[in-house]
């Protein structure tokens, strides 16, 4: 769909698409023993793509001395796994579901405090009595405690570019943005051990986390598999939702402010045209991910922030 109005002054660009594909050709885990972990075949499967992707640009003022012009866009992306006949004999039954989407993260889900033991607690999602180790499959496959806590993908993505123009000064920024998603957040990436079992540094989460369980889930024994310890219990924290946090942003991407200088003077100096420019990148950021920055993994180092000076000139 493309619209104009006004005078093609407001300009709309719109898609919508639905694309299913059979058969595709994923990476499929293979057992150790072969001496590969996985290998290239057809998953007998249906996976549906969709979405909505819209564009606006509109000429805000036009004047003789002043323009200003905005560009706006948004796309909205899923892709769910619509059917899997024999996914019950697959190992793909571990982690996919029939009707989600395919970027859904399954963990435990964290409940809280107990309030006896003052230790995590998590969804006994298969309603068995027991949330152990053991049961890390999938609730709504039958096989464990896992259920859909989140999912990768943004429920949007897209970004605002405004270009103003003054006289020969011409002003350019861009806003990006993603609305929610599920990133694994920096404790994570700190590893299974409680804190005080290892001599590394933990986020301040993890400290709020000691601060709530009165310091209980602080421990040097290890215990890992003996049900209701605080070890035990952090090992299961960390395959929890409370793992995950919101990657949704807001991020001043791009600001860059030119100044063309004027005719006299470029005649004067014999050039055909000359620019002084100031550019800056990844200059602020609005977000709760907790993490370093949520445009990257909470572990890796954020985007940077540059400035960039200089003169340009055409002879």
């Amino acid at each position: 769909m493309d619209l104009g109005f006004f005078k093609d002054r407001v300009l709309i660009t719109g898609a919508l698409y639905v694309n299913n594909t059979d058969n595709p050709l994923v990476s499929s885990p293979v057992t150790g023993v072969t001496g590969f972990t996985a290998m290239y075949a057809n998953m007998p499967a249906r996976i549906q793509q969709k979405g909505l992707e819209l564009s606006l640009t509109s000429q805000n003022f036009k004047t003789k001395n002043f323009n200003w012009t905005t560009s706006f866009n948004i796309s909205f992306n899923k892709s769910t796994l619509v059917s899997f006949p024999s996914i019950a004999n697959t190992s793909y039954i571990n982690y996919m579901v029939v009707g989600n989407e395919m970027s859904t993260i399954y963990a435990r889900k964290y409940t809280g405090l107990s309030a006896n033991t003052k230790l995590p607690e998590f969804l006994d999602a298969n309603n068995n009595g027991s949330t152990s180790l053991n049961e890390s499959g999938l609730a709504a496959n039958g096989l464990g405690d896992y259920v859909a806590v989140g999912k990768t993908n943004p429920d949007f993505f897209g970004g605002i570019n405004n270009s103003l123009n003054y006289k020969n000064f011409q002003l350019d920024f861009l806003f990006q943005f993603t609305g929610k998603s599920s990133k694994y957040n920096i404790d994570y990436y700190t590893g299974i051990a409680p804190p005080g079992y290892n001599a590394i540094n933990m986020s301040s989460y993890a400290y709020d986390l000691f601060k709530a369980t009165d310091g209980k889930i602080a421990t040097r024994n290890s215990s890992i598999n003996t049900e209701g310890t605080a070890y035990n219990s952090y090992y299961k924290y960390t395959q929890s939702d409370a793992m995950l946090s919101n990657g949704a942003y807001l991020r001043l991407k791009n600001v860059a402010l030119s100044y063309r200088l004027k005719n006299e003077w470029i005649k004067a100096l014999h050039l055909s045209s000359a620019q002084v420019f100031l550019q800056g990148q990844n200059l602020f950021t609005i977000t709760k991910f907790k993490g370093y920055d949520p445009e990257s993994p909470a572990s890796n180092i954020p985007p940077l922030t540059t400035f960039l000076a200089g003169i340009k000139f055409s002879f």
